[in-house]
């Protein structure tokens, strides 16, 4: 099957199809309104162009799809691409079949109507044949669905287990950003529906923008192998015009707060502006369900290592040291937050949810099961857990000598001096690892001894957190 891929009105390229895969593009328009980084300075890169494209299908691991796939009567989700244009709400892309007349103005999800037939059936309820929906373009592993509310469109999307707690965390993320003063971020508001508890929030995308993820933005040139990926990250941005520390700064420390464990590329990135083709700022923060511990049984988060992160260190003692200006945060600003999510708790939204909470095992259902670990994630995060980052900087010398007498390993571990505790790798030959080491711990323990100082500073100013 022959497509030309569009954005707007605009033809991008032309290329042929089969069982869901672009095998070649058979001719090319406006290469400049390609969707960014899968143009290489070669041309057009097929295999990312295909990984974009693909990226637009309902991931296999989304809870539900086998299911929902037998009742729509199709066995892939790939296939669910080309039935509705490839259409979405977070860009402006669409797919026009060969010879096509059809035009953007009418089938665009933005400003018409469109069917919820796929979502329904994505929840698991009933399909009636009609596939022209943005749901088949919807992302994430969590069940959700788009809805037209006072001609807003408007993201539904379903907390995971008996717990149900994702729609929670989002709104726990908002309180904890208007707190902080932090601007850039989705409103989220929950609620419950059809035994299903959920996070609703409004498109952030517009008919002129759309949404780039850091996996693709990140493609637009290559990384320097000694760079961390927070670095080329950073690189990518200035390459296009934007600073994007501050941004970072608020999604770093968020994170941090929340203990979350799933800030994946996929997770933030950038909006561009599909008219003149600028990168405009940074995307709002979103989709921070998968945090405080979300599916993990309260004996079993007793037993996880506290300080996992992603996306550009394993650990959040190593991730918080690449806030650039942790100062302009007032945390003492978070006292009561306390008693700001209880009453959101006990408020007539989550009646509904309580109920679930009631049987046998009322501990391992509902609300009530968020309840009991509530003292377990807030302690660890804002009280003994949060800011302990001068044992990261004590221990980070010896971590590195560590590193540096693993003989058999000849790549060098390094932390940029601006991004302290970010390792990252590069070959080098294995005295020249040792030099480079030598010359490094000494420029990194003054750096260390001034930051600390610099932490000691700051947490003198923080209250001690009452846990929640």
């Amino acid at each position: 099957m022959i497509y030309t891929l569009m954005n707007k009105n605009n033809p991008v390229i032309d290329f042929e199809t089969q069982m869901g895969t672009i095998l070649r593009i058979t001719d090319t328009w406006n290469e400049e309104y390609l969707p960014i980084g899968t143009r290489t300075k070669t041309g057009i890169d097929v295999k990312i162009l295909n990984h974009w494209w693909h990226g637009r299908s309902i991931p296999a691991s989304r809870t539900g799809i086998k299911e929902a796939l037998e009742n729509m009567g199709i066995d892939s989700s790939k296939e669910l691409l080309e039935k509705s244009y490839g259409l979405s709400l977070s860009d402006q892309y669409w797919i026009r079949p060969d010879h096509s007349k059809i035009q953007w103005k009418d089938i665009n999800f933005f400003e018409n109507p469109f069917s919820e037939d796929v979502g329904s059936a994505l929840f698991g309820g009933q399909f009636s044949g009609d596939f022209m929906s943005p749901d088949n373009t919807s992302d994430g592993w969590l069940r959700k669905k788009w809805v037209i509310q006072n001609q807003k469109r408007v993201l539904l999307k379903s907390g995971s287990g008996e717990s149900q707690q994702e729609p929670l965390n989002e709104v726990l993320a908002n309180m904890i950003c208007d707190r902080l003063d932090i601007k850039n971020y989705v409103k989220y508001q929950c609620g419950y529906q059809e035994d299903h508890a959920f996070s609703a929030c409004d498109n952030f995308i517009t008919p002129d923008t759309e949404l780039i993820t850091a996996n693709m933005f990140m493609k637009i040139k290559k990384k320097i192998n000694h760079h961390s990926y927070y670095q080329h990250y950073k690189e990518c941005c200035q390459e296009m015009g934007v600073d994007i520390t501050e941004s970072l700064d608020d999604m770093l420390i968020l994170d941090l707060i929340i203990c979350n464990r799933d800030r994946h590329y996929n997770n933030f990135g950038m909006i561009r502006n599909v008219n003149t083709l600028q990168i405009e700022k940074a995307a709002p923060i979103f989709d921070s369900g998968t945090s405080a511990f979300a599916g993990i049984s309260e004996n079993k988060i007793k037993t996880l290592p506290l300080n996992e992160s992603k996306p550009f260190c394993k650990y959040h003692e190593e991730q918080i040291a690449l806030i650039q200006n942790i100062e302009r945060y007032e945390f003492q600003k978070l006292t009561g937050l306390e008693e700001e999510f209880n009453e959101l708790l006990k408020g007539p939204d989550f009646n509904a949810m309580e109920k679930m909470a009631e049987g046998p095992d009322p501990c391992n259902l509902g609300i009530s099961r968020y309840r009991g670990r509530r003292d377990i994630h807030i302690e660890r995060a804002c009280g003994n857990y949060f800011f302990c980052i001068e044992p990261f900087y004590s221990g980070g010398l010896d971590h590195h000598k560590n590193l540096a007498n693993k003989k058999c390993n000849k790549r060098l571990y390094m932390a940029n001096e601006e991004e302290t505790g970010d390792p990252t790798e590069g070959t080098i030959s294995k005295n020249e690892m040792y030099e480079f080491i030598d010359e490094y711990l000494e420029e990194l323990e003054v750096a260390a001894k001034l930051e600390i100082e610099r932490i000691n500073a700051i947490m003198n100013e923080i209250p001690k957190l009452k846990p929640l």
